[in-house]
């Protein structure tokens, strides 16, 4: 089983390979760039890193996106599922936890983006270049089977691909209410 990934062609790799991955089938994702951010009055804070809209701040302790690192995965295996989830160390050292995300990356091509929440709304959320943020497990019915990693370039990632992300990055943005029927539907009929 194959899966590849690329960053943007304005960042630099932020994925480490774990030591164990044919075992563990888990990679981190690293912070690019040192960044810092208070948490407080969110929604009148400019910076084209993160966004946060009203919703994301109604709650007790507001979520936060980052738009750093942006990693893209996609294969032509059936029945690939990808988990992003915490990262142990981010709670204690950069005062936040990841929000996680699980989908069938067989189905749904797309970034790698990262939601966060703060441990303490009173204290910056500090990142350091090198951070993790995040880790990323792959997963198979066969889970003995290997899974290659396969690094590619924004510019190699297929065509066919391509159009798959931009129609997928639409529902999200526009119709958000078909999401269930394209994440759920069987694999054959993508």
């Amino acid at each position: 089983m194959k899966i590849y990934f690329c960053y943007p062609e304005s960042e630099p790799d932020a994925l480490i390979e774990q030591t164990e991955f044919r075992e563990q089938r888990t990679v981190a994702g690293l912070s690019p760039i040192d960044f810092e951010l208070e948490c407080t009055d969110l929604l009148n804070v400019v910076d084209d890193r993160i966004s946060v809209t009203p919703l994301d701040v109604a709650g007790p302790k507001p979520s936060i996106q980052l738009k750093f690192p942006m990693v893209t995965f996609w294969t032509y295996d059936p029945d690939i599922w990808i988990y992003q989830y915490d990262h142990p160390m981010t709670s204690l050292n950069n005062n936040f936890v990841t929000i996680g995300a699980w989908w069938n990356l067989s189905k749904w091509v797309r970034n790698i983006n990262t939601a966060v929440v703060p441990v303490d709304v009173n204290y910056p959320i500090s990142i350091k270049k090198g951070d993790p943020l995040y880790r990323v497990s792959f997963y198979h019915k066969d889970m003995k089977g290997d899974i290659i990693l396969e690094q590619m370039s924004e510019d190699q990632i297929p065509q066919d691909m391509r159009k798959r992300r931009e129609e997928q990055d639409t529902i999200i943005e526009n119709k958000p209410s078909e999401l269930p029927n394209k994440l759920f539907t069987p694999y054959d009929h993508c």
